[in-house]
């Protein structure tokens, strides 16, 4: 059974079209299951709590990323086995992330079902798929060396961090950005060899490991760091900032306790080679 959550930002006028072909494509390829939607009342939380205590197997999220991450949550918090699906309103993160395309296409592809199980990040109270980041200026759905912010952090370029890992190693850096992957996509892994001339290995999704990348202004060899963990805690020593978690959801804080968690999500994805 199909349990579809269709969120606040699927409603607005100017996607009214494109709900009508997806109503359209889930008759025609007889993916028919419970329809809801996102209200002032019931958020996404409410849906996704409703939807696990029918014991539903399948949820397809309509909108976008910040409302997947929201479902995300719930399921982890009820550590139920559940696949997720995903049908973006726009390219996104996820939908680069998971191969899958906008609107009323996406729907081919969770017809034909193929589910990857991929690490968690958990961070504080939030969770993340990709990666998490911090940059002095920073917006979400962006990357994180695109500094031109549609919110302005107040913080000092260069703040003074220390990252403890893999509970014996210490790391104290001064750093105008941080980003920690868990997974990324193609083109983000491009950007980094290109631009910023960071090598970060193959992203493993399932290895239960983090690669954390610590940059300084610049991008010369001598202005970075790189390395690998398990599990970290970051404090900032300039009080609380903002990181993004998966470029759509805001976490602020001074402090920062970043683990991979035991269990795996299962996700519906299209022909993506970084989960082969």
């Amino acid at each position: 059974m199909y349990y579809y959550i269709f969120d606040q930002t699927s409603q607005k006028h100017g996607f009214q079209k494109a709900l009508d072909k997806i109503g359209l494509k889930i008759t025609d390829l007889e993916l028919d299951g419970e329809k809801t939607k996102e209200t002032i009342t019931k958020n996404i939380s409410l849906l996704t709590n409703e939807a696990l205590e029918k014991d539903v197997k399948n949820i397809i999220v309509v909108g976008t990323d910040s409302s997947l991450n929201a479902v995300l949550k719930g399921i982890v918090a009820k550590k139920k086995d559940v696949a997720l699906g995903y049908i973006p309103l726009k390219r996104s993160l996820y939908s680069e992330l998971f191969n899958i395309p906008i609107q009323e296409h996406a729907l081919e592809i969770i017809s034909k079902r193929k589910i990857i199980t991929t690490d968690l990040g958990k961070v504080n109270h939030g969770y993340f798929i990709s990666s998490m980041k911090y940059a002095h200026s920073l917006k979400k759905s962006g990357s994180m060396f695109n500094v031109k912010s549609l919110f302005q952090i107040r913080s000092p370029e260069n703040i003074l961090f220390d990252f403890q890992y893999n509970d014996n190693f210490d790391l104290h850096a001064e750093a105008a950005r941080f980003s920690i992957f868990n997974v990324v996509s193609s083109g983000e892994n491009k950007q980094l060899r290109e631009e910023h001339n960071v090598a970060l290995g193959k992203r493993a999704h399932s290895d239960g490991r983090f690669d954390i990348c610590v940059l300084s202004k610049g991008s010369s060899p001598e202005n970075r760091t790189c390395f690998q963990a398990t599990h970290l805690y970051v404090k900032s020593h300039a009080g609380p900032v903002t990181c993004i978690l998966d470029e759509c959801v805001d976490m602020r804080s001074q402090e920062f306790t970043v683990h991979v968690l035991p269990m795996s999500l299962k996700m519906i994805v299209g022909n993506a080679t970084l989960f082969r």
